[in-house]
């Protein structure tokens, strides 16, 4: 009986995979009770709101099905996008108002596997306002000042009646802004903050909706130091990328004719199969298309040659090349013909002559 249910587990096994190669790509390897999605944010690995889905250290909350968040160091954050490497977070009070001498900021901590993007801004808004920024590199200081009337920055966020902008240094663990009262307390209120140019321009048409990319990675070294590791976290056809601003590692299918999210628990990197749709290979018409890991080759139906690719030879039916080759061999039995008996009659006529 036992060896009965392990081979039929094991046809189970050999049909789904037959299945799962035959839709072209590859599909999640995790369980279908791991929640992937929160609203309309995808949740890949390593990351879970499910226990056992993802890795400890990546756990997201979902709450009412549609706002998903992360908590750092006490500190809640919306998470608005996630992608290979980075992260997308909302971070309530990420900001420095001048008149009320408040001072903003946000903390990752040095165990968590995060850490702030170059990729997003400083900025300061405002008329005659300044504002300033530190982070826990003691010497990386930053600030600068607005003009009235007068925008100073062509960043889309940029567009009130002054406005300047100034990099953030990549893999800060902590940011603290500060901004400074106008001299002129007439012209209003100016504020100091942080915001990643992509998310206000994509969907939050608000400084005070868009977001600061946080970079992560898989922790524990880098892609030489992990491979050598029992918990090494990438499939076997993926590439090891290092984030040196973590520090850590992510894992991805870039090589030709994979697909996937390169982890081992994830979906890995499985081979792409191309014959399933007639889009993604080159073949002709009149040829089989035939899979192999990582690409696949076109053969002619039985009756045509050439290479079988649209863009090469193609294939030709042989047929065609055969009722040329009797055509030239009836002109040519036809000539000989002809020439013969105008030979013959030429001697006939000699002969009576």
């Amino acid at each position: 009986m036992c060896h009965q249910i392990h081979g039929l587990v094991t046809l189970v096994a050999v049909e789904l995979t037959v299945i799962y190669l035959a839709s072209g790509l590859p599909q999640s390897l995790l369980s279908p009770e791991c929640q992937q999605t929160c609203g309309d944010v995808g949740i890949p690995y390593p990351f879970e709101i499910t226990a056992g889905c993802g890795l400890p250290e990546y756990v997201l909350n979902c709450t009412s099905g549609s706002t998903l968040s992360l908590t750092i160091n006490s500190t809640q954050m919306e998470v608005l996008e996630i992608s290979a490497g980075a992260l997308i977070v909302h971070v309530q009070g990420l900001k420095a108002n001048s008149c009320a001498d408040a001072v903003g900021g946000v903390s990752i901590g040095s165990s968590a596997p995060y850490a702030i993007s170059g990729g997003n801004r400083f900025y300061v808004t405002g008329c005659n306002a300044s504002g300033s920024f530190t982070t826990d590199y003691a010497e990386e200081v930053g600030s600068c000042h607005t003009i009235c009337y007068l925008n100073q920055s062509s960043s889309p966020f940029c567009e009130a009646s002054g406005c300047c902008t100034v990099n953030i240094p990549s893999g800060s663990r902590r940011l603290s802004l500060q901004s400074q009262a106008s001299a002129n307390s007439a012209v209003g209120c100016g504020y100091a903050s942080v915001i990643y140019p992509p998310s206000y321009n994509a969907t939050h048409q608000s400084v005070t909706k868009g977001g600061i990319q946080l970079l992560w990675a898989i922790t524990g070294g880098t892609c030489a130091d992990a491979t050598t590791l029992p918990g090494y976290a990438c499939s076997a056809s993926a590439t090891c990328v290092d984030v040196e601003d973590v520090p850590g590692y992510i894992c991805e299918c870039n090589k030709h004719g994979y697909a996937g999210d390169g982890y081992f628990h994830g979906s890995g990197c499985l081979d792409i199969n191309e014959c399933a749709e007639l889009a993604a290979n080159r073949c002709s018409p009149d040829a089989d298309c035939i899979n192999t890991l990582g690409s696949y080759t076109c053969h002619c139906l039985e009756g045509f040659n050439g290479d079988g690719y649209v863009d090469g030879s193609g294939c030709v039916a042989r047929k065609a090349k055969f009722s040329q080759t009797i055509l030239l061999g009836l002109f040519s039995l036809s000539l000989s013909l002809s020439l013969s008996l105008s030979l013959s009659l030429s001697l006939s006529l000699s002969h009576f002559t």
